[in-house]
């Protein structure tokens, strides 16, 4: 992949529509289109799709496009300069997102992995925490994911979820006194670190 980065100018509204309308597009066209090639970042994604030949299937197309959808709506500017910044390997970004979106089985989860690598593209995330989210989120049922909130707001999780959530690294099993149980212990989950960056990351809300 050439390493100089297109600087071509494309306004905000145009790209997001561009997008939009890609979502209508079979995985032929999207990979065809030059105005696509030519962005920062979603360009060398879907180059880099263009160099597998067993991925054709519809559903395939309509989740890579809703993660473009979210990327472009970072500005031109970020992407060029996120491209700079990953120039020595950019290809171990691109591949992770595209095995990403083949395994998920969410449409959901693709605009997720697309806010993750937007907030990696302005600067929010290192790329490595934004692969390891959206490797966390890729392992979870989404609709768990809006339950994270109740953990500290008093309303808690239902067991089975929060033992769910644990597991995939989103909370932390702790134990506290609890002087009307007879075992004087109480078992309950709690966010943790990666927890709390998700929820803010992502906006999640019950």
């Amino acid at each position: 992949m050439s390493s100089e980065i297109s600087t071509s100018t494309f306004e905000k509204s145009n790209l997001v529509d561009l997008m939009a309308d890609a979502s209508e597009f079979g995985l032929d066209q999207l990979i065809e289109n030059e105005a696509i090639k030519d962005i920062p970042i979603i360009g060398g994604v879907v180059k880099c799709l263009k160099l597998s030949s067993n991925i054709s299937d519809f559903l395939y197309a309509k989740k890579l496009s809703k993660f473009l959808a979210k990327i472009s709506e970072t500005s031109n500017e970020q992407r060029v300069k996120f491209a700079r910044e990953i120039s020595d390997n950019p290809n171990r970004l691109y591949e992770n997102i595209l095995l990403l979106l083949d395994k998920t089985d969410d449409m959901q989860k693709s605009v997720w992995f697309g806010q993750i690598i937007s907030h990696a593209i302005i600067g929010n995330l290192k790329v490595d925490e934004a692969l390891r989210l959206c490797a966390m989120i890729s392992k979870c049922y989404s609709i768990d994911l809006h339950f994270l909130s109740n953990s500290e707001s008093g309303l808690g999780i239902p067991v089975d979820i929060a033992e769910s959530l644990t597991s995939i690294g989103f909370l932390q099993r702790s134990f506290i006194d609890d002087p009307f149980l007879s075992v004087q212990t109480r078992e309950i989950y709690q966010l943790n670190d990666w927890g709390r960056k998700i929820i803010n990351l992502l906006q999640l809300q019950t």
